[in-house]
């Protein structure tokens, strides 16, 4: 697992979460103003800084790591999509306001709804439910870009080709912050099921119609 697929593993396995509260929206951008950790995964994270997980020294630290990596995928107005192309049964998983990088990136802690893995050097296993891509226009776009956001705050791994496979399912644990989707909204995408990424996707919204 490369430090990307680390920083998504820390919502997607629940070692990190937010409360209602934790992500404020100012009508534009979306800001982290608090995070928490899972007291039942402390004893299972404090093991792992004590054995040098990725020179961390404190669960802050591996905090205020997490809330970087977000916070930089935020300033992408790239990944901006108004909240009204967005269906129903979606819109509760993103908070307030529009989707943007901070919650985009936190629907991997939506019940697992979104999980990005990586198995080997730059390829990328997303496991997704099959909500987001009929509720999401340019879904799949988005996830990539979002990846290479994420590896670009990375030095080594900064504007490298990667590859994505898309794998997707329903999750029946997200039924607790998705409703249903019933109809795709404008702009959906089919499944690609293997996107190479060698510089930033366009996510051209209105093309998409």
């Amino acid at each position: 697992m490369d430090f990307p697929a680390f920083i998504f593993h820390l919502l997607s396995e629940d070692y990190f979460f937010f409360n209602d509260d934790d992500i404020a929206w100012d009508g534009k951008h979306h800001q982290i103003v608090g995070i928490q950790v899972n007291a039942l995964k402390v004893p299972e994270l404090q093991s792992a800084l004590e054995a040098g997980l990725a020179g961390f020294d404190s669960l802050e630290e591996l905090a205020n790591y997490l809330i970087a990596f977000m916070s930089h995928a935020e300033q992408d107005e790239g990944l901006i999509v108004p909240r009204k192309r967005i269906a129903q049964g979606v819109r509760k998983g993103i908070r307030e306001g529009d989707l943007t990088g901070i919650t985009l990136m936190n629907l991997a802690a939506c019940a697992q709804a979104l999980v990005v893995d990586s198995a080997e050097d730059n390829v990328y296993r997303v496991m997704f439910d099959t909500r987001l891509p009929m509720g999401i226009p340019q879904f799949f776009t988005l996830v990539a870009r979002l990846i290479w956001d994420v590896r670009d705050a990375v030095t080594s791994l900064a504007g490298v080709p990667f590859t994505v496979v898309f794998m997707g399912a329903r999750n029946f644990d997200a039924d607790a912050v998705f409703g249903n989707v019933n109809k795709s909204v404008a702009g959906t995408q089919p499944n690609p099921e293997t996107m190479t990424v060698s510089s930033r996707p366009e996510v051209d919204l209105d093309a998409a119609e």
